[in-house]
């Protein structure tokens, strides 16, 4: 009986054993799979690397592109100091060119100056035929003589220094315009007599004959900008004429006097250049 007993408690106590074993199989699997916290400790570990792969990467490309921000600074810091270096020398050019402008016009005006100082011995007699071997200065002192009275006429003529044409002779025979002849006087009052004595002369009108003053260039270049202004007052019937770079209306002041009428061209250009 009690071998039976222990049979059937042996028997009894198999299946027991069996089943440990198969629970003790169980543990061990699922000691060999990770449980959830160690898959998220694994997550976390590999997020964290890769972050701190990231991290050191832009620390790295803050680096470079600290040192680039840094060399681009300082390249914009020399070009800035250029710029100001050349603005600085673009004032001083800019001072000097006027200063060196002012004496230019100075120097021009000192020579225009000269030159209308050496003219005023001088007349210019247009129309004088060109036919013959008639010497020019023997051709002047004729028409001298035509156009005065015989006492003014001989002191002008005897006050006659040069007179030759103006340009070289020009090919075409009687189409081409005739030279004008240039004449200076030893004195310029022979000269103002003669000047005076031509105006409303009928000799030379008969004879399309005409004296001119012997003018530079800057005043001829005067008078053609103030012709419009004394053609307007002769066709209100006003009295206006010329004397050198001037232009007088009915004997009263200038209307603009050929240097100021310079600096008002400028200044209307400087007024220009600034809008623009």
């Amino acid at each position: 009986m009690s071998n039976s007993g222990e049979e059937c408690i042996s028997s009894l106590n198999t299946p027991v054993k069996h089943t440990a074993k198969k629970s003790k199989s169980k543990w061990s699997d699922s000691q060999d799979q990770p449980s959830t916290k160690q898959l998220q400790n694994t997550i976390i570990s590999a997020v964290i690397e890769k972050i701190n792969e990231r991290a050191d990467k832009t620390d790295q490309a803050v680096h470079y592109n600290t040192i680039q921000i840094d060399g681009l600074k300082k390249s914009l810091d020399f070009c800035h100091q250029e710029v100001v270096d050349l603005k600085n020398q673009h004032v001083a050019l800019k001072n000097k060119c006027d200063l060196l402008q002012k004496k230019v016009n100075e120097m021009e005006q000192k020579v225009n100056e000269s030159d209308r100082y050496s003219r005023r011995h001088n007349l210019r007699l247009h129309g004088v035929s060109e036919k013959g071997d008639a010497q020019v200065k023997s051709q002047v002192r004729d028409i001298c003589r035509a156009v005065l009275p015989a006492e003014e006429a001989e002191m002008v003529v005897a006050a006659v220094d040069v007179a030759h044409r103006i340009g070289r002779p020009k090919e075409g025979g009687q189409d081409q315009p005739l030279r004008p002849v240039i004449i200076r006087f030893i004195s310029r009052m022979a000269r103002d007599v003669l000047w005076k004595g031509s105006k409303a002369n009928n000799y030379l009108k008969n004879n399309r004959l005409h004296f001119k003053e012997d003018l530079t260039a800057a005043d001829r270049a005067t008078r053609s900008r103030l012709w419009p202004m004394v053609e307007a007052a002769r066709k209100k019937g006003d009295k206006a004429y010329f004397v050198g770079d001037r232009a007088y209306v009915n004997a009263f002041p200038r209307i603009l006097q050929g240097a100021e009428l310079r600096r008002e061209e400028r200044k209307r250009g400087k007024e220009t250049r600034m809008h623009k």
